[in-house]
């Protein structure tokens, strides 16, 4: 959580800004002049600060997260690492990786790039890549933690957006045409990013269709769908069932839901009927294959299906 803010403090001495007389001073303290006696003095210093702050740190989480799946049983392990894992879902458990990587990436941008502009540009890619990550992954371990998270980098780039707009006026003259043939290239690069990922996404969706190896992962997939079922259904009870939906987390509690949706509605074939929604036409159905007086409840699915109610006849076995 705190890396972010460690690392901009371990990066300070290497933030210099240019001024109108042509020299570099410090952003933290304007009477200190870059690459001169008195910043050279600090240099060693510094780099030792990245060394252990910034790459000491990464290298030591990252051989947390590398060696967790081995080493998590252990109780000192779970003990002293749990910081890094207990936030997020245990299938995305390297995402304080991410975090890191992210407080690294902010703080290059001030290190790279003198303009203003230059440096919103690059906090916006590092955090347009968070984002994209962020909504391919899912990490956290609510769901709302998710939408909350993604929504708030969304209002930070709105936000960063809007700085150009005060950045841009801080350009002199001397520099505003750099600056338009620099964003002239930007704007054309960024216009061509969507296209490389048209050809994967293209083989993608022939593969899944047409290929023998996407039917049989499917016939895998299905075989051990019932497979599973039926040592559950032999295996756990009722009440050993709700327990372990109890212990589910929001969003994985999710998944289940949409899982018996899938399955009501397609292996079903529940359709519904205008005025009707699917809910209520499988919540319908579900209560009749589900209750133990299988023959009112079919009387009652006749019934509904004759009224039109958007609830199709299914054959009690």
């Amino acid at each position: 959580t705190f890396f972010a803010g460690i690392s901009a403090m371990a990066f300070t001495l290497f933030k210099c800004a240019s001024n109108p007389n042509g020299i570099k001073t410090l952003t933290a303290d304007r009477s200190v002049n870059c690459y001169e006696d008195d910043w050279n003095g600090m240099v060693g210093l510094g780099v030792a600060a990245i060394l252990i702050w910034v790459l000491g740190f990464a290298v030591l989480f990252g051989w947390a997260i590398l060696w967790s799946p081995k080493l998590f049983p252990r109780i000192e392990f779970q003990t002293r690492w749990k910081f890094l894992f207990i936030k997020y879902r245990a299938d995305v458990h390297w995402w304080s990786m991410v975090f890191v990587v992210k407080g690294i990436l902010l703080n290059l941008g001030f290190l790279l790039f003198d303009s203003a502009v230059g440096q919103i540009y690059w906090i916006m890619a590092a955090l347009v890549v968070y984002l994209c990550a962020c909504i391919t992954f899912t990490p956290w371990r609510h769901m709302w933690v998710n939408v909350l998270d993604i929504w708030s980098h969304t209002c930070l780039l709105l936000m960063l957006s809007s700085l150009v707009w005060f950045a841009a006026r801080g350009v002199s003259s001397s520099e505003e045409a750099d600056a338009d043939s620099g964003m002239s290239r930007f704007t054309v690069a960024t216009s061509f990013l969507a296209l490389p990922c048209i050809l994967p996404v293209v083989a993608y969706l022939v593969w899944w269709a047409h290929s023998e190896g996407a039917v049989e992962l499917r016939r895998k997939v299905a075989n051990d769908f019932v497979k599973l079922s039926k040592h559950i259904s032999l295996t756990s009870g009722e009440v050993d069932f709700e327990k372990f939906i109890n212990t589910l987390a929001d969003r994985d509690f999710a998944y289940i839901q949409q899982a018996e949706r899938v399955l009501t509605q397609e292996l079903l074939h529940i359709q519904s009927r205008p005025g009707y929604s699917s809910s209520f036409t499988r919540q319908t159905t579900l209560e009749a294959i589900l209750s133990e007086d299988i023959d009112s409840n079919d009387k009652r699915l006749r019934s509904l299906n004759s009224e039109g109610r958007g609830v199709p006849h299914v054959v009690m076995v």
